[in-house]
Protein backbone atom coordinates (compact mmCIF):
# COMPACT_ATOMS: atom_id res chain seq x y z
CA UNK A 1 0.00 0.00 0.00
CA UNK A 2 1.32 3.14 -0.89
CA UNK A 3 1.54 6.43 1.55
CA UNK A 4 -1.23 8.92 1.64
CA UNK A 5 0.81 11.69 -0.07
CA UNK A 6 2.08 9.65 -2.97
CA UNK A 7 -1.63 9.14 -3.77
CA UNK A 8 -3.36 11.65 -6.39
CA UNK A 9 -5.84 14.41 -5.63
CA UNK A 10 -8.71 12.02 -6.86
CA UNK A 11 -7.39 8.88 -5.28
CA UNK A 12 -7.39 10.70 -1.96
CA UNK A 13 -11.46 11.81 -2.74
CA UNK A 14 -12.39 8.15 -3.59
CA UNK A 15 -10.51 7.20 -0.56
CA UNK A 16 -12.73 9.56 1.61
CA UNK A 17 -16.03 9.31 -0.11
CA UNK A 18 -15.90 5.74 -0.94
CA UNK A 19 -13.68 3.63 1.61
CA UNK A 20 -12.12 1.90 -1.72
CA UNK A 21 -10.19 2.52 -4.82
CA UNK A 22 -11.81 1.44 -8.15
CA UNK A 23 -9.41 -1.62 -9.68
CA UNK A 24 -6.51 -1.15 -11.27
CA UNK A 25 -6.23 2.15 -9.39
CA UNK A 26 -3.88 1.06 -6.00
CA UNK A 27 -0.85 2.15 -8.19
CA UNK A 28 0.14 5.81 -6.33
CA UNK A 29 -0.86 8.38 -9.15
CA UNK A 30 1.41 11.96 -8.54
CA UNK A 31 1.72 12.04 -4.86
CA UNK A 32 4.38 13.61 -3.31
CA UNK A 33 6.00 10.46 -1.59
CA UNK A 34 7.43 7.44 -2.72
CA UNK A 35 7.55 5.30 0.29
CA UNK A 36 4.96 2.49 1.03
CA UNK A 37 2.55 3.15 3.68
CA UNK A 38 4.54 1.79 7.44
CA UNK A 39 1.52 3.71 10.12
CA UNK A 40 -1.95 4.40 10.25
CA UNK A 41 -2.92 7.55 11.65
CA UNK A 42 -6.43 9.07 12.66
CA UNK A 43 -7.36 12.40 14.15
CA UNK A 44 -10.37 14.08 15.39
CA UNK A 45 -10.53 16.89 13.48
CA UNK A 46 -10.42 14.36 9.92
CA UNK A 47 -12.58 14.81 7.65
CA UNK A 48 -13.95 11.28 7.25
CA UNK A 49 -13.33 8.22 9.77
CA UNK A 50 -10.97 6.09 9.49
CA UNK A 51 -7.38 5.95 9.20
CA UNK A 52 -5.04 6.98 6.53
CA UNK A 53 -1.94 5.47 5.87
CA UNK A 54 1.24 6.87 5.74
CA UNK A 55 4.91 6.60 6.05
CA UNK A 56 6.45 7.39 9.29
CA UNK A 57 7.91 10.37 7.71
CA UNK A 58 4.64 11.83 6.09
CA UNK A 59 2.52 10.52 9.60
CA UNK A 60 4.91 12.72 11.69
CA UNK A 61 5.15 15.48 9.28
CA UNK A 62 0.95 15.31 9.37
CA UNK A 63 0.95 14.69 13.04
CA UNK A 64 2.82 18.38 13.51
CA UNK A 65 0.96 20.24 10.89
CA UNK A 66 -2.33 18.82 13.20
CA UNK A 67 -0.43 19.69 16.63
CA UNK A 68 1.64 22.73 15.79
CA UNK A 69 0.19 24.41 12.63
CA UNK A 70 3.27 23.94 10.34
CA UNK A 71 5.07 20.19 9.37
CA UNK A 72 8.16 19.08 9.78
CA UNK A 73 10.00 18.15 6.65
CA UNK A 74 8.88 14.80 4.89
CA UNK A 75 11.06 12.73 2.17
CA UNK A 76 10.27 15.07 -0.50
CA UNK A 77 11.23 18.67 1.03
Amino acid sequence: MACWNGLSHEQQRLLIEKGVLPMGRWEPEGGTCEKGAEVAVEVESDEAPGPRFYCLDCALGYLALVKFGSAIPGPAE
